[in-house]
């Protein structure tokens, strides 16, 4: 029997804070306002709050992970304690600030980015930068590509400065998890809390408490992190990054990101070829929505979507539209037993992509078509559309998602996979 992953990537991001927060206290699918901070143009690396120099003691191994571990506050649904967990060497000394149990901190601190500070040299580099920031007409600051990239190429790889568990919306009350937010980014270092502090909050700060500041920032410019697989916690991490933060909204991107565990790294690639001059963009809800339903979520963070896309005439809109409802439909046909899919409809689902450039989520379409010719007794047709699933799977979800795996398992044995030819009763026979 197999066992997949049968959602999209879009859809297994959670979004669940829309119906059990209150407005201020959504979160988003990323950060969801864009950041309206003049600064000149300049080199991208434009975070540099590393602040490691002993050698010896950034690289060994540690016994003593966190620098600190307090404030605590007794939640008021649980018996746990929801503290502040800092770890002032992490990163080459960058730093990382946490608000979650003392259970959850300790499994965070097995990851092999705390115990062993060599593990943050292996962090994928972009050196040098492939982006700038700089002034984007009528959206304030956003990145821009300086040279040419190529679809799957790394963008930026950024650690967290700070990773809130999101348990401590139900089990605090606003003003005591704000407090946690402002001692977590006090015990960072000075650089790095100047870094975060310069983050916009989307509105007028003057004469506003601190806290209420970190609280804002925080809100706009953070992103759900989904646990790890070996998590026994599976609330998501309520997670700042300030310099993916510098990514504007696109309904059709040409970025997405993935967050890597191990390192602790959220890695930005390129959808597809990016040219030089280009604006590097995220998307911050689900570009599988019609145009109506994709501003109604955006609104509710006050945010009023601009792109091409959504700036297009009606008969335009009305297309797409019919495009995006088209594959709504078909997508659960594949996921369906028995499947009434065939290599057609895969077919089509990849043209609808294309024609929608929803190149984040093509790689389920190929991997889809490369299912259906291998269970019809194609193997060129399934071998070509698993290389595909494959060149478009792996940026996005890595090499050890299912898929992924019985891709490449079907690249190299097309014939001894398990799904060949299981809707053909004819016998077949290899001529020699």
């Amino acid at each position: 029997m197999k066992s997949f992953l049968l959602l999209p990537l879009y859809t297994a991001t959670v979004i669940a804070h829309v119906s059990s927060h209150s407005h201020d206290e959504i979160s988003g699918f990323t950060s969801l306002l864009q950041l309206s901070i003049r600064e000149p143009e300049c080199p991208a690396n434009f975070l540099d709050i590393t602040s490691c120099n002993n050698s010896t003691q950034c690289n060994a191994q540690r016994s003593q992970i966190w620098s600190f571990s307090s404030p605590c506050i007794k939640s008021i649904q649980s018996e746990e304690e929801i503290c502040v967990f800092t770890d002032s060497n992490f990163a080459q000394g960058r730093g990382i600030s946490l608000i979650t149990t003392v259970a959850r901190a300790k499994f965070i601190a097995s990851q092999p980015a705390f115990t062993n500070l060599d593990g943050i040299k292996l962090l994928p580099q972009t050196t040098p930068p492939s982006y700038m920031m700089t002034e984007i007409p009528g959206k304030g600051m956003g990145l821009e590509a300086i040279h040419d990239i190529k679809q799957g190429e790394l963008i930026m790889a950024d650690t967290p400065s700070l990773m809130v568990d999101s348990r401590s919306f139900k089990w605090l009350p606003a003003k005591e998890r704000r407090l946690l937010q402002t001692a977590a980014v006090e015990h960072l270092p000075e650089a790095h809390q100047a870094a975060i502090m310069q983050l916009t909050a989307h509105v007028n700060t003057r004469g506003m408490p601190k806290d209420e500041i970190v609280g804002k920032i925080t809100l706009v410019n953070s992103f759900d992190v989904i646990p790890d697989l070996l998590d026994p916690v599976r609330d998501e991490f309520f997670t700042l990054f300030p310099n993916i933060s510098r990514f504007n909204h696109d309904c059709r991107p040409n970025a997405a990101y993935r967050f890597n565990h191990e390192t602790m790294t959220h890695n930005v690639r390129a959808l597809r070829d990016i040219e030089s001059g280009e604006e590097l963009t995220l998307t911050y809800t689900n570009p599988s929505l019609s145009r109506k339903d994709r501003q109604d979520r955006l609104k509710l963070w006050g945010f009023e979507c601009t792109c091409d896309l959504c700036m297009q005439d009606k008969w335009h809109t009305t297309e797409s539209d019919r495009r995006i409802a088209q594959i709504n439909s078909l997508m659960p046909k594949f996921t369906q037993i028995p499947s009434p899919a065939t290599p057609e409809m895969a077919e089509t689902l990849i043209d609808l992509h294309k024609d929608e450039e929803l190149w984040e989520a093509i790689w389920l379409p190929y991997t889809y078509a490369a299912l259906q010719y291998s269970t019809n007794g194609d193997a060129s047709m399934a071998e070509k559309y698993a290389q595909m699933a494959i060149r478009h799977g792996i940026p996005i979800v890595g090499d050890t998602h299912d898929y992924m795996i019985e891709m490449a398992t079907l690249v190299e044995s097309p014939l001894e996979h398990w799904s060949w030819r299981i809707n053909v009763k004819e016998p077949f026979v290899v001529w020699t």
